[in-house]
């Protein structure tokens, strides 16, 4: 095997490849390098989930393919020069050279990455800032309790013009929902979080405007140009959220989000060492007042906002109000509420996103 690309490909496509490197043994510690006709492939897995990325070149000098250590290989390539790079497979070792730098690395068992092998059925197109926004307003309220596995995940639910992106974990429920400017097809498939994850750091850069996404019975794909990253879906029956949302209310009141915001994380600041994180709000007719305390002191804090309905207590774990605001965008947001009990819920302007709290019993 021997070949030259360029610094700079090879940076951006070994930096989106490595995130899918097992680190914990669940997978090939190794990426795989492919050279063929004028194109090289870099490859990594970590059984759930497997990220390729690709190279074009004028033409491969000679072809081959080589499996080498994954965490090593992306240091190398990270601090190598910004010029051109040469590679050529030597007596068990891959001889890396750019300017007067040169590697010379170990390689191991091609044999022994495991590739993923699917039978993928049609085709959906989505515009590629949409899906991964609304995985980013989604992802953080999803569950890392192994026990409740399809909680773990995001739910993707995608019926013509409608998309709708789902996470929750028990205590908050996080809901995106837009209107696509085409019919696109369906699909209804619960993403593990952390596959999630991977697929918005490794293509929310890329300057292409569509994802394409395959599925199969128990995986799915997502396709740009010269990335494609597979991952297993979460097998079950995702709760029936639309059962968890209020359908009425008898307190709302609204407020730009970065004021109420930045008002909630300061009363962070006094109630960190109570387990719960606990934030009082207290509404008022005009107002509302923001107070946490511990043994080391407390804080209070006015809100000016526009209060429609009952006055009314109520108490939440601080983090998740934080999580779900900083999620949504910038400008007015709603808060709903029926009792000191009854979960609550905030919403954006255009209704695109919704989150649900439960609050914290006072004491």
């Amino acid at each position: 095997m021997k070949f030259n690309v360029q610094s700079s490909d090879l940076k951006k496509v070994v930096g989106q490849v490595k995130m899918a490197v097992s680190s914990n043994g669940n997978g090939t510690q190794g990426i795989l390098i492919e050279a063929k006709g004028s194109e090289i492939t870099f490859s990594a897995t970590n059984f759930t989930t497997e990220i390729i990325g690709k190279i074009k070149v004028l033409a491969v000098e000679q072809e081959g393919s080589v499996l080498v250590d994954g965490k090593l290989f992306s240091e190398v390539v990270a601090k190598l020069p910004n010029k051109e790079i040469s590679f050529a497979l030597g007596e068990e070792k891959l001889n890396i050279s750019c300017g007067k730098s040169k590697f010379s690395l170990s390689i191991m068992n091609v044999d022994s990455f495991t590739k993923k092998e699917e039978d993928f059925e049609g085709e959906l197109k989505i515009n590629k800032d949409t899906f991964v926004n609304m995985a980013i307003e989604t992802i953080f309220a999803t569950s890392t309790d192994e026990a409740k596995k399809i909680l773990t995940g995001v739910l993707v639910n995608v019926k013509n013009q409608s998309l709708e992106m789902v996470g929750l974990d028990g205590y908050r429920l996080s809901l995106s929902r837009k209107t696509l400017s085409e019919s696109v097809g369906e699909m209804n498939c619960v993403i593990p979080a952390a596959s999630m994850d991977l697929l918005i750091k490794s293509i929310g850069k890329e300057k292409d405007d569509e994802i394409r996404i395959k599925t199969s019975g128990t995986a799915i794909r997502f396709e740009l140009e010269g990335l494609m990253l597979t991952t297993q879906l979460l097998d079950g029956d995702f709760i029936d959220y639309e059962q968890i949302l209020p359908k009425d209310r008898k307190t709302r009141f609204t407020v730009n989000k970065d004021v109420i915001l930045g008002a909630i994380d300061r009363a962070m600041i006094m109630s960190k060492k109570d387990n719960n994180c606990l934030v009082k709000l207290s509404i008022n007719s005009s107002k509302v007042n923001i107070t946490a305390s511990n043994e080391s002191g407390t804080t209070e804090e006015e809100v000016p906002v526009e209060v429609d309905g009952e006055e009314l207590e109520i108490a939440f774990n601080g983090k998740y109000l934080v999580e779900g605001l900083k999620a949504m965008d910038k400008g007015e947001v709603n808060f709903n509420l029926i009792s000191s009990i009854n979960p609550m819920t905030i919403t954006t302007e255009n209704e695109e996103m919704v989150y649900l709290a439960l609050p914290v019993r006072m004491a």
